[in-house]
């Protein structure tokens, strides 16, 4: 059994199976977001934030160097978001990877992170060519090239804070719907396992509700995001309702709420999305 969390080193090791009966392709899920996705709202609980032996992640490299928040040691449970997101704290990703594990342990389970706190489309990141949207692809491509039975299970997006009075309604709800038609067509370079991503579960997260409730523009980037499955099969919304945000700042989730967002929202969405026609 190998238990170190940073999936490279996996790689490196010539290891291409964990434990008796694992099947031999890793389950890919990708993460693109903003602060919320980096975990900015709430601390880690060593104890609550740990995930399984068959929970991984990537290491970014070279030339995300800069985006690299904290690489895994063996024991860490993080996964390295941003530098920007210098705070000790669990986003939504990890417990939702903990949740994917525990549900579907055949395979090892890789978390691909491409989130960077302060960013959305008004950042000139996330269109095709851009920083984080060219590091959500060199993740994905590199991970289907290190074995060919590799395959993306889900993409969970968490965008649209950052965006608030930067665009028109309208036009923003254009460019989460692009970036998702991209994803599942031109973006990713397929392997044998997976040659289209066309039905790739999508995830999409709601804003924090402390930060959104009564506020028009923040309400209507809400509506967008919460109506997205109405506009795309396989897409699942993960629901922040009743979910609370760290004292004095309403614009993160605490890590509290992170973990019911990640081990019940999340999955509940990805279900729904898995089976949405």
């Amino acid at each position: 059994m190998v238990t170190a969390t940073n999936y490279n080193a996996v790689i490196a090791s010539g290891v291409t199976r964990i434990g008796c009966g694992k099947a031999l392709g890793d389950a890919g899920i990708l993460f693109c977001g903003d602060s919320n996705m980096c975990g900015d709202g709430g601390g880690v609980d060593t104890s609550l934030d740990r995930p399984s032996n068959d929970v991984f992640h990537w290491t970014k490299t070279s030339p995300y160097i800069d985006e690299i928040h904290r690489v895994n040691a063996n024991s860490a449970p993080y996964l390295d978001h941003s530098l920007n997101s210098l705070k000790n704290e669990v986003g939504p990703d990890l417990p939702f990877l903990d949740r994917f594990g525990a549900e579907r342990g055949d395979r090892r389970i890789v978390g691909l992170p491409a989130g960077d706190s302060g960013s959305g489309f008004s950042t000139a990141q996330w269109f095709s060519g851009q920083e984080m949207y060219a590091l959500a692809v060199s993740l994905v491509n590199n991970f289907l090239a290190a074995n060919v039975d590799n395959s993306i299970e889900a993409i969970v997006i968490e965008l649209g804070a950052n965006d608030v009075l930067d665009f028109t309604t309208a036009i923003w709800q254009g460019h989460l719907d692009n970036l998702i038609t991209e994803f599942r067509s031109t973006a990713f370079t397929g392997n044998a396992a997976q040659p289209s991503f066309a039905a790739v579960p999508v995830v999409v997260i709601g804003l924090p509700p402390d930060w959104y409730t009564g506020v028009i523009a923040r309400q209507e980037i809400q509506d967008v995001i919460e109506g997205t499955p109405n506009r795309f099969s396989k897409c699942g919304y993960a629901s922040t309702a009743g979910l609370a945000s760290q004292s004095g700042d309403s614009i993160h989730l605490s890590g509290a709420s992170n973990r019911i967002l990640g081990s019940t929202n999340m999955w509940t969405a990805f279900l729904a999305a898995e089976t949405d026609t």
